[in-house]
């Protein structure tokens, strides 16, 4: 039997080997299928844990209305009664009578100041403390008084002396002020004092903080 050229054309074709391999055709198993890709993963950003907010400074000053149950009532010239818890490592201190011509630097000392007319801080008085009270609320702080005060508790970095306006440069940690004191502003040294000094109807004033427990004196000065 004769076959035609074509036929004999495919026979040979699927005669030879290899010829389904490179053909791809069947017989051949087919590459399995690529896994579809995997969902993309956002790493979560890691952010520390939010602090608690410092303690609100506090200052206050007036008379002692009482000393009962661990506690100081002050009354304040407005009439206003503030009462402030008394921990027993509380500073007592206690003023006396100095004058601004006193002050060395390296003396450490605390200001209250208003600010002037002319943009600068104008001591409303001075106090001079101790070497074994240095460091004491050291610092700049507002008073949150009606005359919009200043606390600054500092080392004296320099003291210029005129007749009627001196001027009072200080640094704290690495902030530098400068205080105007003016030839009328009260200056008084303090010294250390016991807590059995407190005394009903003394003036004092108070520095303290706003902590959890109440409102609580770090410092009474007696004036």
């Amino acid at each position: 039997m004769r076959l035609g050229p074509l036929l004999s054309a495919c026979l040979l074709l699927l005669a030879a080997p290899g010829a389904l391999a490179q053909g791809g055709g069947a017989g051949e198993p087919l590459p399995a299928p690529l896994p579809a890709p995997l969902p993309a993963v956002k790493t979560p950003t890691w952010r520390p844990p939010a602090l608690p907010a410092p303690p609100r400074p506090l200052t206050a000053a007036g008379s002692i209305e009482s000393l009962e149950g661990g506690a100081l009532l002050l009354r304040e010239e407005e009439g206003i009664v503030e009462r402030f818890l008394l921990p027993a490592d509380v500073a007592v201190l206690r003023s006396r009578p100095a004058r601004f011509r006193d002050i060395r630097p390296g003396d450490y000392i605390a200001s209250a100041a208003a600010p002037g007319v002319d943009g600068k801080l104008h001591s409303t008085e001075l106090r001079i403390f101790p070497d074994s009270l240095r460091g004491l609320g050291e610092g700049q702080r507002p008073m949150h008084d009606a005359r919009e005060q200043t606390m600054t508790n500092a080392a004296v970095a320099g003291v210029v002396i005129r007749d009627d306006s001196s001027l009072l440069t200080v640094h704290f940690g690495d902030s530098v002020a400068e205080l105007v004191v003016d030839s009328d502003v009260p200056v008084r040294r303090i010294v250390a004092a016991r807590r059995s000094e407190l005394a009903v109807g003394q003036k004092v004033r108070v520095l303290g903080q706003d902590l959890p427990e109440g409102p609580t004196a770090l410092q009474v000065a007696i004036q």
